[in-house]
C-alpha cells in the first residue's frame, strides 16, 4: 500500500511516500520543497538508497510548488512513475477550531471549518486548502485524510484553556487555547515514553519557522505557548 503524507507549510512543502505492508512500512522518498516565494527556491528529493536530486524552482509558491511535485511524481524517474498508485493522502491541518479531535477523512465540513478559521490562520490554512483542492482534483478517488495539529491539545485542563474573556464570547465564537504542533509534540511525547522511565513531566520544545513549547504531563498535553492562532506565544517566523 503507497501512502502520501505531505505538509504544505508557511515556509516550505515536505511530504513523505511510504510503502506500508501488514506488519511493517518503509519510506521510499522523502521530498522538501523550501524558500518558497525566493528567487533561490529549490526542491530537494532523497530516496531510500541514499540518492539525492535538486532542483531550482525560482519564485515558486505554493500552487506552482505543489503542481510541480505532482509533476515529479508522475516522471518515468520517479519512484512510483504514477500518481494514481497512491491508495491514501495524509495532509497536515493546522487549525479547524475545537471541533476536531481526531485524525478524519477530508470532506467538506472538514473543508468549511478550514476556511471559517483562515482569518486567524492566514499563514497555515490557505496553503492547505491548496494541497486539498490539487489533490481532490488528480486523485478524485483516493481517500485524503486530515491529520489536525491541535488534536494533542484537546487534553490541556479548562483552566489552561480559557482566556479572561466574557465567557458568553468565548462560547460563541469559539475563542480558546487550541495549540498547535501537536503532531511534532505528540512524537516527542511517544519518543520520550519509549526511551527513558522519566517521563512524567516533560517540556518539549518545536523549534521551525513556526515554535512552541508544550507541558507534557503522562504523555498528554499539559499547556502550551501557543493560543487561539499558531501566531501567539514564542517569538517566531511562521
Amino acid at each position: 500500500m503507497l501512502v502520501m503524507a505531505v505538509n504544505s507549510g508557511g515556509s516550505s512543502i515536505k511530504y513523505e511516500i511510504f510503502d506500508i505492508q501488514e506488519n511493517s512500512f518503509r519510506s521510499l522518498l522523502k521530498g522538501n520543497l523550501k524558500r518558497l516565494y525566493r528567487e533561490d527556491a529549490y526542491l530537494e528529493q532523497k530516496t531510500a538508497d541514499g540518492k539525492t536530486v535538486k532542483k531550482e524552482i525560482p519564485h515558486a509558491d505554493h500552487e506552482k510548488g505543489l503542481k510541480f511535485i505532482v509533476e515529479e511524481l508522475n516522471s518515468p524517474q520517479s519512484v512510483i512513475q504514477d500518481i494514481s498508485a497512491l491508495e491514501a493522502v495524509g495532509i497536515k491541518l493546522i487549525n479547524g477550531g475545537k471541533e476536531f479531535t481526531s485524525t478524519c477523512l477530508i470532506d467538506q465540513k472538514v473543508i468549511e471549518a478550514l476556511q471559517n478559521y483562515s482569518s486567524v490562520t492566514m499563514v497555515h490554512n490557505p496553503p492547505a486548502l491548496l494541497a486539498i483542492e490539487i489533490f481532490r482534483k488528480i486523485l478524485p478517488h483516493t481517500p485524503l485524510v486530515g491529520v489536525f495539529e491541535t488534536t494533542f491539545h484537546r487534553s490541556i485542563p479548562e483552566a489552561h484553556r480559557v482566556y479572561g474573556l466574557p465567557w458568553e464570547l468565548c462560547q460563541k465564537y469559539g475563542v480558546e487555547k487550541l495549540g498547535f504542533h501537536g503532531n511534532s509534540h505528540r512524537y516527542i511525547a511517544e519518543r520520550i515514553q519509549k526511551l527513558t522511565t522519566s517521563n512524567k513531566k516533560v517540556i518539549s520544545c518545536h523549534l521551525g519557522s513556526g515554535c512552541s513549547v508544550c507541558a507534557i504531563k503522562n504523555g498528554k498535553s499539559f499547556d502550551i505557548s501557543s493560543g487561539f492562532t499558531p501566531q501567539s506565544g514564542t517569538i517566531m517566523s511562521t
